[in-house]
């Protein structure tokens, strides 16, 4: 997943539930609702689509942030493309992120990845180190949530 802005993340989970059961919950818009740091609101606008509200809590982005969340599954009951378009006051952002669920032991491993694909207005203005210090703060909370919500 190339992006020119260095604003790049990957990683894996291990989790407790099997290959079926992650896949559906990271593809049901309704159940990652609950995984989003600082949410304002969201709603479940279709089987693939979340809008929503959230409130950051970073220096440089002291609004409220639009967001629509669109997940696809590139190969079905094992990857997922999940594309985010987040706008507010002066600036938008688009992140793209890939999941792919495999088996492990008796449960799964989540591979995934995202890239900050766009960036504008006051947003792409800011250094690059503190948008990756704030992502990253906010892809690790994510994956806590993702992961407690799959370890039960």
């Amino acid at each position: 997943m190339a992006d020119a802005s260095g604003l790049e993340f990957s990683g894996f989970e291990i989790v407790k539930a099997d290959p079926a059961k992650a896949f559906a919950f990271l593809i049901n818009p309704e159940a990652l609702k609950g995984c989003i740091p600082d949410l304002v609101s969201a709603e479940k606008v279709s089987d693939t689509t979340l809008k929503g509200v959230v409130k950051p809590g970073f220096s440089f982005i002291r609004s409220t942030l639009k967001f629509t969340m669109d997940i696809t599954q590139t190969v079905p009951g094992k990857e997922a493309l999940m594309k985010t378009v987040s706008t507010g006051i002066g600036m938008s952002m688009t992140v793209a992120s890939t999941m792919k669920v495999t088996p492990e032991g008796t449960g799964s491993r989540i591979d995934w990845a995202a890239a900050v694909t766009e960036r504008k207005g006051l947003v792409a203005a800011a250094p690059v180190g503190l948008l990756k210090g704030a992502a990253d703060t906010t892809v690790r909370e994510s994956w806590g949530r993702i992961k407690a919500a799959l370890d039960v």
